[in-house]
């Protein structure tokens, strides 16, 4: 630490700070550290201006939202299908793992916690007899890549080695239903 030639016992950090920048005149100071309300509201600094260029930020936010939004819906998908016959193998658990490992998770909530809510949400439509219906809802955010997130359901429910009735009625109604329209396009 600079002591500028005074006891440095006495001066803190912030003693020397203030004293060195006390001396710049306030015309010296960059213009956004100077800035008052009233040039706000004058306009001098026009505070819009800060916002200009952001279009494209938000355009890549929004497709960052649908591939999250395809992310979350897969991850529900696969609770669904491994949970449905009411046993969950570890081969099931294996792959649902890896194919967790290659998301491109962005979000503000971990995966982990994603997955136990996603876990419960399953369990209950499954509970209440409203897998299908829960598996409608899926469809917007599953259509972001209709293809993928079908051979997700199919690899998902083969793993295991036979697939059960209600895998079966779950897959035909993805394919047929849920996917359809992406999966023709």
């Amino acid at each position: 630490m600079r002591n500028n030639g005074s006891d440095s016992s006495t001066n803190s950090p912030l003693d020397t700070f203030s004293t060195t920048h006390s001396k710049i005149p306030l015309n010296e100071y960059p213009k956004d550290l100077s800035t008052t309300d009233a040039d706000f509201i004058n306009g001098a600094n026009e505070p819009h201006k800060i916002y200009e260029g952001t279009q494209e930020d938000v355009s890549d936010k929004n497709t960052i939202t649908a591939e999250q939004g395809f992310n979350e819906a897969v991850i529900k998908l696969l609770v669904l299908l491994y949970q449905i016959d009411g046993k969950v193998t570890l081969t099931e658990q294996d792959l649902f793992d890896e194919i967790i490992a290659t998301l491109n998770w962005h979000s503000g909530v971990s995966i982990s916690a994603f997955i136990n809510g996603a876990i419960h949400q399953a369990r209950v439509a499954i509970d209440q007899l409203k897998a299908r219906e829960y598996l409608f809802k899926l469809g917007t955010g599953l259509n972001y890549n209709p293809a993928q997130a079908l051979e997700y359901a199919m690899d998902i429910t083969e793993i295991d080695g036979k697939r059960s009735e209600e895998e079966i009625e779950l897959l035909a109604l993805l394919s047929n239903r849920v996917l359809a329209r992406g999966l023709v396009e």
